[in-house]
């Protein structure tokens, strides 16, 4: 509701208008991590007894004063929203006072502490980009964190399969992960990292092609053990053949 107490009027809304201040309001609420330069939304609410019209003020590194207030007066116990971002690196604890319309105030909130950093860079891949399926590759990822932070690795290796937010790792290190692909194909590795405030960066990708596969020259072998597997419940070969130290492989 824009315009003050006389807009409020207008509206046909409460208007007691007494001399008791609003209630201490709710803890701010939303995100605690985030980035530069992104706007993050941030609710609270508070109670003014005597049913008067309440703006909010918002201190915004906790030092106690009101660097924003609402452009809007809210009916007591409405829930209030606003967005605000930060263009610095640092610790911010966010708090809030309430406002009636006669200007009785209440006192500040608990802080919320938010951590704004810098998002880390899209990792860098290097592996090979073309082999055969079903055999393994060695991939190594790195990215850097302008803050220092140490990193978190969420790799995708485009068949399906994926590394869930793997570490912690210093800023700039390599890692290396192996990874194999089942059958023939083209695939997009991907990755991103993310720092200890779970700032986000960008993906990193690379394409491989795996256009061969490995085939055992004792496949049709296999093919009968398995057989007579499935009809007696045992092996028809004592050893597995595809562990036999020296099995060729055939390239298809």
């Amino acid at each position: 509701m824009e315009g003050g107490i006389i807009a409020w009027k207008a509206a046909d809304l409460p208007t007691k208008m007494g001399d008791s201040p609003p209630s201490q309001p709710e803890n701010p609420s939303g995100v605690t991590s985030g980035d530069t330069g992104v706007a993050y939304t941030y609710s609270t609410s508070a109670i003014d007894e005597d049913d008067d019209a309440i703006r909010y003020g918002w201190d915004w590194n906790g030092d106690g004063t009101v660097d924003e207030w609402t452009e809007n007066y809210y009916q007591s116990g409405m829930e209030a929203n606003i967005t605000h971002s930060w263009d610095e690196a640092g610790t911010y604890y966010v708090m809030v006072i309430a406002e009636d319309v006669v200007g009785e105030q209440s006192s500040f909130s608990s802080p919320l502490s938010v951590s704004i950093g810098n998002a880390p860079g899209a990792p860098i891949i290097t592996g090979p980009d073309s082999g055969r399926a079903r055999a393994k590759y060695e991939y190594t990822f790195s990215s850097t964190d302008a803050d220092d932070d140490e990193l978190y690795y969420y790799i995708e290796w485009g068949d399906g399969s994926v590394e869930d937010w793997i570490g912690p790792y210093a800023s700039g290190e390599k890692i290396t992960i192996e990874h194999k692909w089942k059958t023939r194909g083209t695939y997009v590795i991907r990755a991103k990292a993310k720092d200890t405030h779970n700032v986000e960066g960008e993906w990193g990708t690379l394409e491989v092609s795996m256009p061969k596969t490995y085939e055992s020259a004792y496949s049709p072998l296999i093919k009968i053990n398995e057989w007579f597997s499935s009809l007696t419940g045992r092996n028809l070969f004592p050893v597995a053949i595809e562990t036999r130290p020296g099995c060729p492989d055939l390239e298809l």
